[in-house]
């Protein structure tokens, strides 16, 4: 009968901790029918197959639980990395629209450069379903040149940058777009 019961165990893969109790209440039992009957030849041929089967059950139950251990331990830490790379995706994904930002200004004028400008009007062009009136104006600042090598690039970047405030001003006023063309040139759609 206890063997049965050890093949059940092992066939239906029953806890190692619970085999174990199970075991444990029920070897007392099978001692004292050792031990009060005596060990005879009968009781030998099943005592053996049994230990035989308890030996196989226990590994096999030892191996379940580790597997089924390791198992839990290599979810968890998959959960974990998941939710790294979920971190980490969103700040590339907010690190490349700074990029993509800083792809389209100028960096000393804070206005949008030349790509924005061509990015701009292609926009134009395709909201534009019937010919409407469209400016561009371009911006040059005279004797820039001289003006640089007279007083210095500090200055020359100063006097980029107080044109350029003047030009955005003035495209926020009448719903403009203001552009860097690049050195001393802006260009203004309207």
């Amino acid at each position: 009968m206890v063997s049965a019961f050890l093949m059940i165990c092992t066939v239906f893969a029953i806890p190692f901790r619970k085999f174990f109790w199970i075991m444990h209440n029920s070897s007392t039992d099978f001692n004292k029918c050792l031990y009060n009957n005596g060990i005879s030849g009968k009781s030998i041929k099943v005592f053996l197959p049994m230990s035989l089967i308890i030996s196989m059950g226990l590994i096999i139950q030892r191996h379940t639980y580790k597997v089924q251990r390791q198992f839990t331990k290599q979810h968890i830490l998959l959960d974990e990395e998941m939710t790294k790379s979920k971190k980490l995706s969103k700040l590339l994904a907010e690190k490349n629209d700074v990029l993509s930002e800083q792809a389209l200004r100028a960096t000393l004028t804070n206005l949008p450069n030349r790509r924005a400008f061509n990015n701009k009007l292609t926009q134009i062009g395709q909201q534009f379903s019937k010919p409407k009136s469209l400016a561009v104006i371009m911006v040059d600042i005279d004797f820039f040149k001289d003006f640089n090598d007279y007083y210095g690039h500090l200055q020359g970047d100063e006097a980029l940058t107080k044109v350029a405030v003047l030009l955005d001003g003035i495209s926020e006023k009448y719903n403009a777009f203001a552009t860097r063309w690049g050195g001393e040139e802006f260009v203004i759609i309207i």
